[in-house]
């Protein structure tokens, strides 16, 4: 496994939307990079909208000297009803691969569609009504059937991430998670620790279920749960619950599975955390 930077810290976003010039931005993203010790960038929308980089334009000293990745995140992606709501997932799936293709990408990553809102978390099936999820498995699966080819072709992996609160998002839990990838050859897993023992699976048990599947990455932040969505996740790594450890170790000889640092906080949080897992590779 090897480890890529995905969010840069609150006082280095507050410092990149200070920067005007796209040369100077891209070469602050460069230096925070190479100074955190990462081996990978993983690039998601808040970049381009947020931080003013432009995806169109990611210079050569950063695509050969990084591994990136891109996370499209739950762009697009709605409940997959309506003509509208499917034409925009198509968009996602169609920007997503333009942006990654231009970049030198190896994977492009998104949420499953969500049924209700996500800020609800933690949920008890007393507070949301019942949803029947066949229909937009059915299309999301159509979307997937069409566009793992196109990604292929440009050596790109696409990969749906591991959001299966129940209630929230349209899987039921792991075993829902699982028969839908395993209906849709070449389609990769990114599997998010945090939100995942947060809703009360055991990591070990999420990776022993999915990787024979195919695993293609991981966001890693630690967890706790029982609190607030907002306090229980995302949290530096060796903070919570998690025992990074055996994950680490399940894929210590897997240079092409990336750890992406989903750490939400100060620089030095990502600093420490990725010191903390550098000890356990």
């Amino acid at each position: 496994m090897y480890f890529a930077m995905e969010y840069p810290g609150l006082e280095n976003i507050d410092r990149l939307k200070e920067i005007h010039d796209q040369s100077e931005k891209w070469h602050f993203i460069y230096n925070l990079t190479s100074e955190f010790g990462f081996t990978g960038i993983q690039f998601f929308p808040a970049y381009e909208k947020e931080f003013g980089l432009s995806f169109q334009n990611i210079p050569k000293f950063i695509s050969k000297s990084f591994r990136l990745t891109y996370h499209a995140g739950d762009t697009g992606i709605s409940q997959l009803i309506t003509p509208d709501e499917i034409e925009k997932a198509d968009v996602m799936f169609s920007t997503s691969l333009r942006t990654a293709s231009l970049a030198g990408t190896e994977d492009v990553s998104f949420h499953p569609p969500l049924i209700a809102d996500i800020a609800l978390l933690p949920v008890s099936p007393e507070q949301v009504s019942p949803v029947n999820t066949s229909q937009t498995k059915e299309n999301l699966r159509k979307l997937i059937n069409k566009w793992i080819p196109q990604f292929n072709t440009h050596n790109i992996t696409l990969s749906m991430e591991t959001h299966m609160t129940p209630h929230v998002f349209i899987f039921s839990g792991i075993t829902d998670f699982h028969e839908f990838v395993s209906s849709i050859p070449g389609l990769g897993i990114l599997v998010d620790v945090s939100h995942n023992h947060f809703d009360g699976n055991e990591i070990d048990n999420v990776i022993q279920t999915l990787k024979p599947l195919g695993i293609t990455g991981f966001h890693l932040s630690d967890a706790i749960r029982g609190k607030k969505l907002a306090d229980g996740t995302h949290l530096p790594v060796g903070e919570g619950q998690i025992d990074f450890g055996s994950i680490v170790a399940s894929f210590r000889n897997k240079d092409t599975v990336y750890g992406a640092l989903e750490v939400r906080g100060a620089a030095r949080w990502i600093t420490d955390s990725l010191a903390f897992l550098k000890t356990l590779a």
